[in-house]
């Protein structure tokens, strides 16, 4: 009888224990997800200044290039940013707000092409078109200068290469005019904010690793549930 009375079912524990467990787990895992959501709607809201919609529909957000001009502290903002990219990509997990895509193909070194502008500038993709089906390019006097409004006011002049007013557009030059300006308006005037952003992802996800990775797969990760800690960094 004694025996009998002292008789424990630990079976039964142990099965108490793992949904326990497995209880915690999902909480865990619940919080985490929705301290990214929180945490990248925030940054990323329009009305922070520091992204901004694009003009085509559906191609996700876009780095504001005036966003110095509306907080001063708008570099930290984005290295904070990538920090949190960066986990994301770590762990598995997904970040609410859709980036334009061209900038998972900058993070891996991919070439940019007027299709990226397209999607970034629909209005100077237009206009690179346009220079494309000009039979005398030489008579429209352009050179390789750009002029942007400043939506606080005023004018920005750039020149697209050292001396480029005195560079003349021309059928010959086309080409290489097309390469500065998608550089110019998908990096150049973002540097700042690029650097930054790619500064914080490096920071949790080697710079090697992300390497090994087309830009469409980044933007899979980013929106899927599959994580890349398991994966070992090339030597």
């Amino acid at each position: 009888e004694l025996r009998k009375a002292w008789d424990i079912d630990l079976e039964g524990e142990e099965e108490e224990e793992k949904k326990e467990e497995g209880g915690r787990a999902e909480n865990k895992d619940a919080l985490a997800r929705e301290w990214f959501a929180l945490v990248t709607e925030s940054v990323c809201d329009a009305g922070r200044g520091l992204w901004r919609r694009g003009e085509v529909e559906d191609v996700g957000l876009q780095i504001n290039p005036w966003s110095g001009m509306i907080h001063t502290d708008h570099l930290e903002w984005f290295r904070f940013m990538g920090r949190v990219m960066g986990k994301a990509l770590f762990d598995g997990r997904t970040i609410p707000n859709q980036i334009i895509p061209y900038i998972y193909k900058f993070l891996v070194g991919s070439d940019l092409t007027l299709l990226d502008l397209k999607q970034c500038d629909p209005r100077y993709y237009d206009v690179v078109k346009d220079l494309e089906a000009t039979e005398d390019l030489g008579n429209l006097g352009m050179n390789f200068t750009l002029t942007e409004e400043n939506p606080f006011g005023g004018e920005k002049h750039v020149e697209l290469i050292p001396g480029g007013v005195d560079v003349r557009l021309t059928a010959e030059t086309l080409g290489l005019y097309k390469e500065c300006l998608i550089r110019y308006l998908l990096i150049d005037r973002l540097k700042p904010q690029l650097t930054e952003l790619f500064g914080g992802i490096h920071e949790v996800v080697p710079r090697q690793l992300l390497g090994v990775f087309e830009s469409h797969e980044l933007e899979i990760i980013m929106c899927g549930s599959l994580g890349i800690s398991h994966l070992q960094v090339p030597e």
